[in-house]
């Protein structure tokens, strides 16, 4: 049997959106026998969508480490800052382990296999809104829209913009007095995408009851309220 040592680094990335950058939140740095060896094979494996050779392929060409070069942890670090920093990527962890085939040449070095474990940047396919307006509504889908913001066709999509953008639209229901409205929203994949990476983005708007005045009282002590009330 065959015993299996790895090790996976996690790099979790956080968009600051009024600043538009990247920061790292997470890092844990390599431990064992892996500095300075050899690396045999390296690989860049998506999970969560479509297998994509090109997309691979691409991503590959970033990285900082290569087969039959020395394993450094600081280049590990720079192969994901750099998926990161090429906006293909929303996550990316790293295995490194050594049950791999040696590669030719090699000798009695036991092999280091590098592996690149990454889902891909998700990106806004399209908007939708799903709401139910009455007749005469002060609401308006136009108005809705104009309040969205980095929800552009083929703009990252993250959970920190949705959230953003439904706290936008609850604003705007909030001025019209529909102060109990709930916005929720989802992402669906776009079936017509073949990377997998193209989302439809719907936001469902459940208006509740519009507030409205019941009274407006003015009592003021020899004040005569009939001179400004109709105004």
């Amino acid at each position: 049997m065959t015993l299996c040592r790895f090790f996976t680094i996690t790099l979790a990335l956080a968009a600051i959106i009024a600043a538009q950058s990247i920061t790292a939140t997470s890092y844990a740095q390599a431990t064992g026998n892996y500095e300075g060896r050899i690396i045999t094979a390296t690989e860049v494996a998506i999970e969560g969508t479509p297998r994509d050779d090109a997309a691979e392929a691409e991503m590959q060409s970033i990285l900082h480490v290569a087969a039959g070069t020395p394993y450094t942890a600081v280049r590990v670090r720079e192969s994901l800052q750099a998926l990161f920093d090429s906006g293909l990527v929303s996550n990316a962890r790293v295995e490194v382990n050594e049950t791999c085939r040696p590669a030719q040449g090699t000798g009695a070095s036991p092999p280091l296999c590098v592996r690149f474990i990454v889902r891909r940047q998700m990106k806004v396919g399209e908007v939708r809104l799903s709401l139910d307006l009455p007749i005469n509504s002060p609401i308006s889908e136009d108005e809705i829209r104009a309040r969205l913001n980095m929800l552009e066709t083929g703009s990252n999509l993250s959970e920190s913009v949705l959230k953003n953008n439904a706290d936008l639209i609850q604003a705007y229901l909030r001025d019209k007095g529909f102060y109990r409205a709930d916005v929720t929203f989802t992402q669906v994949r776009d079936p017509s995408d073949a990377t997998g990476t193209r989302q439809t983005v719907v936001f469902d708007i459940k208006l509740g009851e519009q507030a409205r005045v019941a009274a407006f009282n003015i009592n003021i002590k020899g004040f005569d309220q009939e001179t400004v009330r109709p105004s």
